[in-house]
C-alpha cells in the first residue's frame, strides 16, 4: 500500500470501497432495467404496464427511456395495429414525443385523425 493509504483510518478506506461498490451496483441495475425495458417494449407492453411490472416510478421510467434506442417502427407497429383498432396509449405518445417525434409524424405514421390523437392524449 502507498504511504497515503497507511495514513488514512481504516473506516475511511472501507467507506470509499463501499461507495464504489454501490455506484457499480447502480450502474449494473440501470443496464439491466434498460435491457428488460427494451424487451418489454418489443413484446408489446406499454409504459404504464412496464412501470407496474418493474415497480418503477414515472421519473425512473423517464430516465431509462431517454437512453433507450428502440426503432420508431417497432414502437409504431406495437402501439397501433389497424387490424385490431388499437389506439395509442398516452404514455406511448409521450414516449415518442420525448424521443423527438413530431405531432404530425405520429399522426401520419399512426394513420389517425387529430381528434383521435387528442383523445389519446387526454385520457
Amino acid at each position: 500500500m502507498s504511504k497515503e493509504a497507511d495514513k488514512l483510518p481504516l473506516g475511511v478506506i472501507f467507506s470509499e470501497i463501499i461507495k464504489g461498490i454501490i455506484v457499480f451496483q447502480d450502474a449494473v441495475r440501470a443496464a439491466r432495467l434498460k435491457s428488460v425495458m427494451v424487451d418489454l417494449i418489443e413484446q408489446g407492453y406499454n409504459y404504464r404496464e412496464i412501470k407496474e411490472i418493474l415497480k418503477l416510478s414515472p421519473e425512473e421510467i423517464f430516465e431509462i427511456s431517454k437512453e433507450i434506442d428502440v426503432s420508431y417502427d417497432a414502437v409504431y407497429s406495437r402501439i397501433f395495429d389497424p387490424k385490431k383498432q388499437n389506439y395509442p396509449d398516452k404514455s406511448d405518445i409521450v414516449f415518442l414525443i420525448d424521443h423527438g417525434c413530431t405531432y404530425r409524424e405520429m399522426q401520419e405514421r399512426l394513420n389517425i385523425s387529430a381528434g383521435t390523437m387528442y383523445r389519446a392524449l387526454n385520457y
